[in-house]
């Protein structure tokens, strides 16, 4: 994704309207429960918010909404400030569903007139060499290598959509830690795989949770992928 213009977001200290989709997985309830803490309003968009009433709450809308539909978006996003999408699929999913959800993402959001999009992605489309990607060396595990291309042919469209709309793409690396410990201190790059540091494959949810708010108050990226790791 290439660089375009500046957009203006929250600071630290402001209160934002956030809304998140796929508000009931492990790492949008991990952004959730940061974004709360902070004192950000949260709407919490799920398919189905009967299986999730536990995160209504206070400053919690709770709401159904489906992400790949364009007049969901649309309708759940007005007079929110920024959007997370946390719709992290399970096993192999087809490029054409994950361009159909951006494209339903970016139309929604524009007519709803929200311009920043935090996508929480995966490591195959990271550069471990120039020109390079994870998902194109040997040592990429067979299992998670569909979604990898999925994940690449879907990023490649987005040039094409984003016009006004500010994308980034969140890579986490290979490992979440599910009950992993807050600790304010893994590191943040861009485009590339992170290497060197102590567990640089692996990152907890409440880690990442961290980041991503920090990026919602303090806008450091736009348009291009921002990798976590510890």
């Amino acid at each position: 994704m290439s660089r375009s213009r500046v957009f203006l977001c929250s600071k630290r200290g402001t209160v934002s309207r956030i809304l998140i989709f796929g508000s009931g997985r492990r790492s949008g309830r991990a952004i959730l429960t940061e974004a709360r803490s902070h004192g950000h309003q949260v709407t919490a968009a799920v398919r189905e918010p009967v299986k999730h009433a536990d995160l209504a709450g206070v400053a919690i809308a709770l709401v159904t909404a489906d992400a790949a539909d364009q007049q969901d978006v649309s309708n759940v996003a007005l007079e929110n400030d920024v959007t997370v999408n946390a719709t992290r699929s399970v096993g192999a999913i087809a490029s054409e569903y994950l361009i159909k959800l951006n494209g339903a993402l970016f139309t929604g959001l524009s007519e709803a007139g929200v311009h920043r999009l935090l996508t929480i992605g995966d490591t195959g489309t990271l550069e471990v060499a120039p020109g390079t990607q994870s998902v194109d060396i040997s040592a990429f595990l067979e299992f998670p290598k569909p979604k990898g291309l999925a994940q690449r042919k879907a990023l490649r469209e987005l040039p094409a959509m984003d016009g006004e709309n500010d994308c980034i793409y969140a890579a986490p690396p290979p490992k979440f830690v599910a009950d992993g410990p807050r600790t304010g201190k893994c590191r943040i790059g861009r485009n590339t795989v992170l290497t060197g540091g102590p567990n640089n494959r692996e990152i907890s949810y409440a880690d990442y949770a961290i980041d991503i708010i920090d990026e919602i108050e303090s806008p450091q990226y736009h348009c291009e992928r921002m990798v976590l790791a510890y």
